[in-house]
């Protein structure tokens, strides 16, 4: 009768979680876990959020977990201690959220998450995007596992605003945005409709993406291909003085 009090994380999990997010943001977290998932997935407290995060048109069944989601699986405006966790992070999930995987999922302080009700944002597991990021999803989205977004990027798979031709046909539907896995994304990109960035890439820091690269393992400056047979890794290995 009481199997589900054995999910919960264990205390000390709770304890750091509740220093990190602070009683408004655990009680918050509490709250949209039992508002938007099932009782059987809310106890484990997947979803963590900021005391600054504001949710808002998001219904039961718009965030979906492809597993039993540990706690912390899905995280806003909860990321590394140098950044403020004392700013607005904005979520709004008309459409779906689809979680992949069992890693973390994290979505920095200062970010801007909006799925349109037509919108379908798929992330797979282990995935970062850093502070002051905006996300506007109109379109079936799909994001590869290990995918790493820095600070202040943008990623719209639709222009927002229709535009019409001469014989009033609207000529800018929207269209999915997709990445490979083990993707990189510099800081201040921005990433629009159409765009399909394969696996291994990384994209330098201010590029704008908008069409289908070339090949992956390979570094892209805007749409051009700046270096190929390439591999990276989200920590530096030790050098012979920081042993």
């Amino acid at each position: 009768m009481f199997n589900w009090i054995k999910k919960l994380p264990p205390p000390g999990v709770i304890l750091l979680i509740f220093k990190l997010i602070g009683i408004t943001g655990f009680i918050k977290s509490i709250f949209w876990n039992f508002r938007l998932l099932p009782f059987s997935q809310a106890v484990n407290l997947p979803i963590i959020v900021s005391g600054k995060t504001k949710i808002r048109n998001t219904r039961r069944g718009s965030i979906i977990f492809d597993h039993t989601p540990p706690y912390a699986t899905l995280t806003f405006g909860v990321w590394q201690q140098q950044y403020s966790y004392n700013v607005p992070v904005y979520v709004e999930i008309a459409g779906k959220l689809i979680i992949h995987g069992t890693c973390q999922h994290e979505f920095g302080p200062g970010c801007s998450l909006y799925i349109l009700k037509s919108g379908i944002l798929e992330i797979g597991d282990n995935f970062r995007i850093g502070h002051f990021s905006r996300w506007n999803i109109s379109s079936h989205t799909i994001i590869g596992n290990n995918n790493l977004y820095s600070w202040e990027n943008l990623i719209l798979d639709t222009d927002g605003h229709p535009i019409y031709d001469a014989n009033n046909q609207v000529m800018n539907w929207s269209e999915p945005i997709i990445t490979g896995d083990n993707v990189w994304i510099g800081a201040r990109c921005t990433i629009l409709k159409g765009a399909k960035i394969p696996s291994g890439s990384i994209i330098a820091t201010n590029s704008v993406i908008t069409k289908e690269l070339e090949t992956g393992k390979s570094v892209y400056i805007n749409n051009k291909k700046v270096r190929e047979n390439i591999r990276w890794q989200i920590r530096f290995p030790a050098r012979s003085h920081d042993i």
